[in-house]
């Protein structure tokens, strides 16, 4: 497909992730140009890409369009956050230069439909994975000090229900990370076009992806290890207490007999 914009021609693209899940609609001001991601030109030179698990990245809009589809959108959206994640990136078109990021500018000699669902994709899970950054180090301040305690009182803190949850809420990011966000996974858009298929991967590299992945599957895996071990503890704790209670039970019924035949 033809370049949609000219030479030399610069905007902001940007990136939101705004909810659990996206559902898919058609009740959107704009022509739908493609499908896998949902890709809707919004105006002339504005788009939008809409990602099912929570992600939306707009292409050349103003502040108020965005504002008008974010709001549009969250009528389709499942458990909205509270704090959404945000981030933008600059970009022009440069036929002069090699594709990549420049001075914080993304430089590409052209961009078609397709080149925008492949930079959405990358620019979808970048702001997705902020976002579970952001949870997984609220998750860290929360173990730490519990893990610290361990270490050097040899005591476990913290209650039952609070580790539980902290498991639960780690469980749930890496079901969410790998099983709809599918950082590892390139986009079906490659099997079309393999050409793409060389600025995917140097975007992918820019942004980091799989090694910011990689870490969060670490700090889940620690967060999730430390959380059962403490569970563990807080267990063998209540079951030893449990068998001190009846013991003593024991102890006194026996001293009740004894008192009672004398």
């Amino acid at each position: 497909m033809s370049n949609l914009y000219e030479e030399n021609q610069s905007f902001i693209i940007r990136a939101h992730h705004i909810a659990d899940r996206i559902r898919r609609s058609t009740d959107i001001d704009g022509e739908i140009v493609a499908d896998f991601p949902l890709t809707i030109q919004v105006n002339d030179n504005g788009y939008a890409v809409i990602f099912r698990y929570g992600s939306t990245v707009f292409f050349n809009l103003t502040p108020e369009e965005e504002k008008n589809l974010l709001e549009k959108i969250s009528e389709y959206s499942s458990v909205k956050l509270e704090i959404p994640e945000t981030e933008q990136q600059q970009f022009c078109i440069d036929k002069g230069r090699s594709e990549g990021i420049y001075n914080d500018t993304l430089s590409l000699k052209e961009l078609s439909v397709e080149q925008i669902q492949l930079v959405a994709e990358i620019l979808a899970k970048s702001v997705a994975l902020a976002y579970y950054e952001r949870l997984i180090a609220e998750a860290m301040t929360e173990v730490e000090p519990m893990a610290t305690r361990l270490q050097q009182s040899g005591r476990s803190s913290g209650s039952n229900k609070v580790l539980l949850k902290r498991v639960g809420t780690t469980l749930a990011i890496q079901h969410k990370m790998l099983g709809r966000i599918e950082v590892k996974e390139k986009p079906e858009l490659l099997w079309d076009r393999p050409d793409l298929e060389r600025l995917y991967l140097r975007l992918e590299d820019e942004y980091e992806l799989q090694e910011r992945h990689s870490a969060l599957e670490q700090k889940l895996d620690l967060i999730t290890r430390t959380s059962e071990t403490l569970l563990e503890l807080m267990r063998y704790r209540s079951t030893h207490r449990v068998e001190w209670y009846i013991t003593i039970l024991i102890v006194i019924e026996i001293f009740l007999t004894l008192s009672e035949l004398h």
